[in-house]
């Protein structure tokens, strides 16, 4: 068992893409790391590739409430009973018309992208609150900020996430508890792989002739990076990401029509 670190994240969906790219900063600056993934394999080739002082392996279904509880208490006898960061970064993406969607699909991503992430809170809540300084981070979607038309049920989870930061932000500050929202812009992973079943050719053809871009996984874990350590209630990530934060702040408007532009690809 490594000796009790001085600060310790567990990250959901962290064997691959965005999730391992988080894994792999967070270590870097000496975090000990959770790798929490759905994937038992994946997840252990990564720990070790972090080395045992660094990262531990955790087999976890996020919409299990018993997983979670087994997780958690795993994790919290290897971190020395602390738990700074709470990393929500499950996904699940099926886009494409919402009439030919089978149902088992759009249930998996309400389960994973917004049940998952609120069990998780709910079973890392006592060690969260016993840890000071500890912050929760959701990871959302730049469709959080404006809802993308054949990826509505994905849309309408990553709006959930927002809604559910704004009010955890209120009701855990009593509790020394910070919460972020983290909106990523599209990223190169293979949620984005239309041939695996993640992206409707038709909308990815529609996206890349708006000038879509696909950002660098790694450029997306600085964000969440930077949203633990400087303790920011919300930020984009990749450029896109960024600007659309902003202009969801400044002007919704512009916003609304910039986003219409792009995905109708003007």
């Amino acid at each position: 068992m490594p000796a009790a670190p001085k600060r310790a994240v567990l990250i959901t969906g962290a064997a691959s893409g965005i999730g391992a790219a988080t894994a792999r900063l967070f270590a870097k600056h000496g975090w000990f790391v959770g790798i929490a993934d759905i994937d038992a394999g994946a997840a252990t080739a990564l720990a070790t590739e972090l080395g045992k002082e660094a990262a531990t392996p955790i087999t976890l279904d996020v919409r299990d409430d018993a997983d979670w509880a087994r997780a958690v208490a795993a994790f919290g006898q290897t971190s020395g009973g602390r738990l700074d960061a709470l990393i929500n970064n499950a996904g699940q993406l099926t886009a494409g018309p919402i009439e030919h969607t089978p149902a088992d699909k759009l249930r998996a991503m309400v389960d994973i992208n917004l049940t998952g992430a609120i069990l998780g809170v709910q079973a890392c809540l006592p060690l969260l609150k016993a840890t000071p300084g500890a912050r929760i981070v959701n990871v959302a979607s730049i469709t959080g900020l404006r809802a993308l038309p054949e990826a509505s049920v994905y849309s309408a989870t990553k709006y959930a996430l927002r809604g559910l930061s704004e009010a955890l932000r209120d009701e855990l500050a009593p509790d020394g508890v910070a919460v972020s929202t983290v909106y990523p812009a599209f990223t190169a992973t293979a949620m984005m792989d239309a041939e695996r079943g993640g992206v409707d050719d038709r909308l990815l053809q529609r996206l890349e002739a708006g000038g879509l871009k696909l950002y660098a996984p790694e450029s997306i874990a600085k964000a969440i990076w930077k949203a633990v350590e400087r303790r920011h209630d919300e930020a984009g990530a990749g450029g896109l990401g960024r600007g659309m934060r902003f202009l969801a702040t400044t002007s919704p408007p512009l916003l609304k029509l910039l986003w219409w532009r792009r995905r109708r690809g003007h």
